[in-house]
């Protein structure tokens, strides 16, 4: 499944590589699972210990007592999780983690292949917590530069909202709607009283309020400059 790629790389965090991952406990959830290699005989499945955590994909070798850290991948760094069948062996099922070019993993895809039940469940679990960890990422990104009032984080959203294509194309229907009204408001000419005045009425009024309701969050939207934006 494809997912929303994070608005900017984070900044360096503690690196993991070397660090024992844990107990199985410590993960939302833990698998056996052959991953793809290539060696001098060419292509090898190698089999790791990989756990999900709420931020990372973290795996290290199956056989491994001490569960040293091979890599990881931080979710908010995933542009995609996707499953696809094995060419090698079609009782198998591969599941493929996509990552950011400019994320740590540097665009790399981790390939590992289990149980089609199991990619099926791997892929759901990772898609809602990668979604999770973006949501927080962007959370994050917000507080870092409009600070952690909540007066000035919901002037911010206000404001992605009144720029946003989908705010703009609502806009345009209204606009077009309006117009629309008006033609046919001329066409009939209502007389006072009768229930297609009211019906023209009750659409000017839903129009009004629309473009009111435009004006408050675009004057509230871009107050923080004093309008010079």
């Amino acid at each position: 499944m494809a997912l929303p790629p994070s608005s900017k790389t984070p900044a360096k965090s503690r690196d993991l590589i070397g660090m024992p991952m844990g107990q199985d406990s410590d993960f939302r959830r833990v698998s056996i699972l052959a991953k793809k290699a290539l060696d001098i005989t060419g292509i090898v499945w190698q089999e790791r210990r990989v756990g999900l955590e709420d931020t990372r994909i973290i795996y290290a070798k199956a056989d491994d007592p001490k569960r040293l850290i091979l890599d990881y991948i931080n979710l908010a760094d995933m542009v995609e999780c996707e499953q696809k069948e094995d060419g090698d062996d079609p009782s198998m099922t591969e599941i493929i983690f996509r990552t950011l070019e400019e994320s740590r993993n540097g665009g790399r895809s981790y390939i590992f292949r289990c149980s089609t039940q199991e990619a099926r469940e791997w892929e759901e679990q990772v898609d809602e917590a990668v979604e999770k960890a973006q949501e927080a990422r962007h959370e994050a990104e917000m507080q870092e530069k409009y600070g952690h009032s909540c007066f000035a984080m919901q002037r911010a959203r206000c404001r992605i909202l009144f720029r946003s294509m989908s705010w703009q194309y609502v806009l345009s229907f209204i606009i077009l709607t309006a117009f629309m009204v008006d033609v046919l408001e001329v066409q009939v000419l209502p007389e006072a009283g009768t229930t297609e005045f009211d019906v023209f009425f009750g659409l000017h009024a839903v129009i009004t309020v629309f473009f009111t309701l435009d004006l408050l969050v675009n004057i509230f939207a871009h107050s923080s400059e004093c309008f010079r934006e």
